[in-house]
């Protein structure tokens, strides 16, 4: 049997030895994350299986590496990270919700049911440049450390750039001594060692509790560590032929309690050749004297092999790969055992040994310690080339999607922890989530939507059927019910406190334009918009002359902060910044350097003042930002527009042809049958965290004034997300985002809620079911170019997902899970009833693909199953308590226990 390798931890590094010489070993392990190769299609397979082979292909000879895969259940430093994330909050709801997802998969965790695969790399090197007669002084010692640490570090940042590795963290003293504690007790948690690293005491005597002692049974040794039960089994030959992806097979053999370790030793290429030169030598007389086909073709095997190695196209290597399987008891270790044989003899004949020897058990365990690869018995290395290589290392992690920063955290399809992230390094992440009637969104968008409430100031949800509105009174919020009877007013050339825009009045037109009723021909349309601009460019010059004869000491403020924005702001700017942008500048000078401001406001010059009011530009912006004074009361109206129109027409326009538009938008004023909604004084106000638009009470056969209403109502909470604090976090939810589709410049706001809202801070989800529709329609692109996170649910067309993964570059694994998942009306057990969502983000090169499961607890089903009828019911219901969440709680409570 081999005696036991020992050493320090030294510097950040492993040092195999007593002393410094040329037989002392130093390592370095790193713990790195790459994709989940059970998410790869055929080409992204094989185009992994090339960067590792690239990598593979540099390894030196002096270097040896040792790869340590391994399972656990412990995700409790990331159960602690999402504990610790959420921004402090009042609402009962989103904490009650984040806390109930946290014990429920802490526990799941606990009972070892969750799984994360966890891959580490070490690189070793033998001290051979040192000089013979050792390292004696400490600085000589030092320098050679550090030299060695800079080889190391240099080699895997090569390795983590060529594979697109999401991170790599170099282990230190501290990290490496937690890495043999769980190595040699797999069972102890990552935040349940409360001891530190002794650098004086050797590796073994800071971290092994146990010599091991074996056990026999059914003609097999075991062997005890700690708690658990230890086999150990040894790949004695590879499979017959490799592809991409066959070491999965190996690595799904079990869900917990086993590891691989697989110790790589890259060979001298000259050496080998020299050798196999040799070889055909004696080969070939054995040739001459038998005569024998086959030996022909053996050396003409050779001869090709001595070409690949000389041209560079072949590496050669010997590799051992041991795996080790634990368990608490013999009868459960044994279990696992018979599932590892059975993976391992469908890898297309692959064989194993499993070791029957207390002595040799241990001396392949001894082989497995990390960071050692000094052992001298090398009988269980096999040949391989890092062609088939590239395909057996077991270089894989589960799929975990943004744990590190997620806001909400789900179960994926394989028991991993998988974090979705609304934002990335403060940027965020638009999404489009997709899915047939019955998969679960609405479900699935509440329990995001719960999950992350903390982290938000204001949720926009615009919707059609009440599924939101228990989540909305739960944030102290009542649903907006847009009708033609309800009493709301909200003026489409109200700019809400903001200047005047061309985007704001581009929207107006457009909005216009849907009243009066949009032509199939382009041209038409084209020439409409351009006579409904000029009277609302001239309303509100109007409007503008009136308000400044009638309040002069405003005027000339405003006269001076346009001067501001203008010569004092706007030049500090990125350039191209709006006036809108160097607008929101000023507002945040103002609250926060006041004195700043005050003194730019004195200090402007008269002459230069009347100078820029009388530039025909710089008299547009006095304009513009004059209408950020206005009250609800001074802004023009869609009724003052008609009358413009009808008495005040342009020369250059075609009276009927203005008469006649003017006749369609005057159905729209506050007398007809829309009601008040676009005519008079804003008249609603948001002040809350939420802001609930419900448009299902709209009648359906007034299909115009349905899509003008979410027209009308997507700008109003754009102009007051612009409005709010630049830092604040805002995000707007379109359910069922097809209602835009037939409206005139709907892909318009949708485009500039997604490219221009992201500068306030701002996600945007956009939802639909509908996406055979979506996709004909210009809204599209618009969806599918700007999103970087997609929430796929199930899909009945196959057209529709080969569609969007051509679109987005969806891997054809999640293809076809997406066609499969099982809507939850068809599953069984009501219990365990769950959705299936696919996450795909587009990260830059490190795109990340999985499934998730949203099993949603009673309350979140409670919240989400809401429609108008079930809003009603539920509404009553609540009222009965003092606060909605224990209106909630209780009344779920009630309904299990009637059940």
């Amino acid at each position: 049997m081999s005696s036991i390798p020992d050493g320090f931890f030294l510097n950040g590094l492993l040092f195999w030895g007593k002393s410094f010489s040329r037989d002392c070993l130093l390592s370095k392990g790193f713990l790195i994350e790459v994709p989940d190769m059970r998410c790869f299609s055929t080409e992204q397979s094989y185009e992994f299986h090339e960067k590792i082979r690239a990598f593979l292909g540099e390894l030196d000879p002096d270097y040896s590496l040792q790869i340590q895969w391994s399972v656990s259940s412990d995700y409790e430093k990331d159960l602690l990270g999402y504990e610790k994330i959420a921004p402090d909050s009042d609402n009962q709801w989103g904490c009650f919700v984040r806390k109930d997802r946290l014990n429920y998969f802490r526990a799941k965790s606990l009972n070892g049911d969750l799984r994360k695969e966890i891959l580490s790399v070490f690189l070793s090197h033998k001290c051979s440049t040192v000089p013979r007669q050792g390292l004696k002084k400490q600085e000589e010692i030092e320098s050679f450390l550090r030299s060695e640490s800079r080889a190391f570090l240099e080699k895997i940042t090569r390795f983590a750039n060529i594979i697109g590795a999401g991170s790599v963290k170099s282990m230190e003293d501290e990290d490496h001594y937690n890495y043999f504690l769980r190595f040699f007790d797999p069972s102890l948690s990552t935040q349940s060692n409360n001891n530190t690293v002794d650098l004086a005491e050797s590796i073994l005597s800071n971290t092994l509790y146990s010599d091991g002692v074996s056990t026999y049974k059914d003609g097999s040794v075991f062997f005890k560590l700690g708690d658990h039960y230890h086999s150990v089994f040894v790949l004695r030959k590879w499979p017959r032929f490799v592809y991409p992806g066959i070491i999965i097979q190996l690595l799904d053999s079990l869900p917990q309690d086993f590891c691989i370790t697989q110790n790589i030793f890259p060979l001298n290429v000259e050496k080998e050749i020299k050798q196999e030169e040799q070889a055909i030598k004696h080969l070939g007389g054995n040739v001459q004297n038998s005569g024998g086909i086959s030996l022909e073709t053996t050396i003409e095997k050779k001869h090709q092999k001595i070409r690949s190695l000389m041209g560079g196209y072949t590496m050669p290597y010997k590799v051992m790969t041991v795996v080790r399987v634990w368990g608490k008891t013999l009868d459960e270790l044994f279990s696992k055992n018979i599932a590892l044989k059975t993976a391992i003899q469908n890898m297309n004949g692959a064989k194993y040994h499993q070791v029957n020897q207390a002595g040799q058990a241990k001396s392949l365990f001894f082989e497995t310690f990390p960071g050692w690869t000094g052992g001298k018995r090398r009988g269980w290395d096999l040949y391989t080339e890092n062609n088939e290589l590239s395909a057996l290392v077991p270089v894989s992690n589960s799929f975990y999607g943004s744990l590190k920063e997620g806001e909400a955290l789900y179960e994926g399809a394989n028991g991993n922890l998988v974090g979705i992230s609304s934002f990335a390094g403060g940027t965020p992440q638009h999404a489009v989530l997709i899915g047939m009637t019955g998969a679960g969104k609405s479900v699935a968008i509440c329990d995001f939507l719960s999950q992350t409430e903390a982290f938000y100031d204001y949720t926009a949800i615009i919707e059609e059927g009440l599924s939101y509105g228990v989540f909305t009174k739960l944030l102290g919020c009542e649903p907006i019910i847009m009708s033609p009877d309800a009493n709301i007013t909200i003026n489409y050339l109200d700019t809400q406190g903001l200047p005047l825009t061309t985007s704001h009045s581009s929207v107006a037109t457009k909005l216009c334009l849907k009243m009066i009723g949009a032509s199939q021909d382009e041209e038409v349309n084209n020439y409409r918009c351009s006579i409904i601009s000029a009277y609302l460019n001239c309303l509100y010059w109007n409007q503008f002359e009136d308000w400044k004869n009638k309040n002069e000491n405003k005027y000339v403020l405003c006269l001076k902060e346009a001067y501001l924005i203008e010569k004092k702001i706007k030049p500090t700017l990125e350039l191209g910044a709006s006036f809108l942008e160097a607008f929101k500048e000023m507002q945040f000078l103002k609250s926060s350097n006041r004195s700043k401001y005050d003194g730019w406001l004195k200090n402007t010059d008269s002459d230069l003042l009347l100078e820029f009011e009388k530039n025909p530009h710089d008299g547009v912006a006095v304009r513009n930002l004059a209408f950020s004074y206005f009250t609800a009361e001074e802004y023009p109206t869609h009724s003052d527009l008609v009358e413009l129109m009808k008495y005040e027409k342009f020369d250059n326009h075609k009276s009927e042809e203005v008469d006649s538009m003017a006749t369609m938008l005057a159905a729209w004023d506050r007398y007809g049958d829309k009601g008040k909604l676009f005519d008079g004084a804003s008249n609603l106000k948001i002040n809350g965290r939420v802001t609930h638009f419900e448009l299902g009470y709209l009648p359906e056969s007034a299909k115009e004034l349905k899509e003008a209403t979410g027209f009308l109502i997507s700008n109003f909470v754009r102009q007051h997300i612009i409005k709010m604090p630049r830092g604040a976090k805002k995000r707007i939810i379109f359910e069922e985002v097809s209602r835009f589709l037939n409206i005139p410049g709907g892909d318009v706001i949708l485009n500039e809620a997604y490219a221009q809202l992201r500068k306030y801070s701002c996600w945007v989800l956009c939802v639909t079911q509908q996406f055979s529709q979506l996709k004909i329609t210009p809204l599209y692109k618009v969806v599918m170019g700007n999103s970087k996170l997609f929430l796929l649910m199930r899909q009945n067309q196959r057209e529709d997902i080969d569609e969007i993964a051509e679109s987005i570059g969806l891997p054809d694994t999640a293809k076809q899970s997406i066609q499969n998942y099982t809507l939850p009306e068809h599953q069984k057990n009501a219990e365990e009833r769950c959705s299936y969502m696919t996450v795909f983000a587009l990260d830059g090169k490190n795109n990340y693909c999985g499934t998730v499961k949203i099993k949603p607890s009673k309350e979140l089903l409670y919240v989400a199953s809401s429609d108008g009828k079930t809003f009603d019911l539920r509404t009553k219901a609540l009222l009965k308590y003092d606060s909605v969440f224990e209106g909630v709680v209780s009344e779920v409570e009630r309904e299990f226990k009637e059940k």
